[in-house]
């Protein structure tokens, strides 16, 4: 009974982290109590490499149906989409509140406002254009080294950018949740009442190693299959 417990605690924590994180479909409902949350961001790097799996197929197709500039649009809002834009509204406000050059506490205030300043709406855009031109300069790259394909040395190239592809696609969404988790333990929480982000103050360094490991174990099995 006890080890049926602790099996269903771990999969509620699985299930968290996917559900807080992405918008795929995970239908288990389950009370969120700060030991689900602290445990979850272990899980981290798994959701992260499974958008970043999802992001990879769909590449594999859109690089044989459209130019470039069009697939990297599309795999831009992908990216969007499956992650419910989570990021991009803590980027906005972070921008909002740091950005106004107010007194600590009146950022905090204005981080709080759900609606969108100037500053965010900049910001947000400028990170869009950088990450759509970055997956167009990949994709591009991939694009011109398979005209090279027909000799032994071109092979080698086309592949070697196709890979470049891949591990892109794969390993900047898992690592970058990794540092979520890492950063959740490393900086404090900065308000003094208690939200969403109080849930994960108590994620130890245990939790942060065990999510790098997770990390290196999910990196690990993919580019080895």
């Amino acid at each position: 009974m006890r080890t049926r417990m602790v099996v269903v605690g771990w999969l509620h924590a699985l299930a968290a982290a996917f559900q807080f994180l992405t918008r795929l479909p995970v239908p288990l409902r389950f009370e969120y109590t700060e030991r689900i949350f602290r445990r979850s961001v272990i899980f981290y790097p798994l959701a992260g490499a499974v958008i970043g799996l999802l992001l990879w197929g769909a590449e594999v197709v859109l690089k044989h149906l459209l130019p470039p500039f069009p697939a990297a649009v599309i795999l831009l809002a992908m990216w969007v989409g499956i992650t419910g834009g989570l990021h991009l509204d803590g980027l906005m406000d972070t921008a909002d509140g740091i950005l106004s050059h107010r007194s600590r506490e009146k950022m905090l205030e204005i981080m709080k406002d759900s609606r969108v300043g100037a500053m965010g709406v900049i910001v947000c855009v400028l990170h869009l254009l950088l990450k759509l031109s970055l997956l167009y300069t990949l994709l591009q790259a991939d694009r011109d080294a398979s005209i090279f394909v027909d000799s032994s040395v071109g092979n080698s190239v086309s592949n070697g950018i196709s890979n470049s592809v891949s591990f892109v696609l794969v390993i900047i969404p898992c690592w970058s949740r990794w540092f979520m988790a890492a950063s959740i333990y490393m900086w404090p929480y900065a308000r003094k009442e208690s939200g969403l982000g109080g849930l994960f103050q108590t994620v130890r360094a245990s939790h942060v190693v065990f999510s790098a490991l997770a990390a290196l174990v999910t990196n690990w099995l993919f580019f080895c299959a």
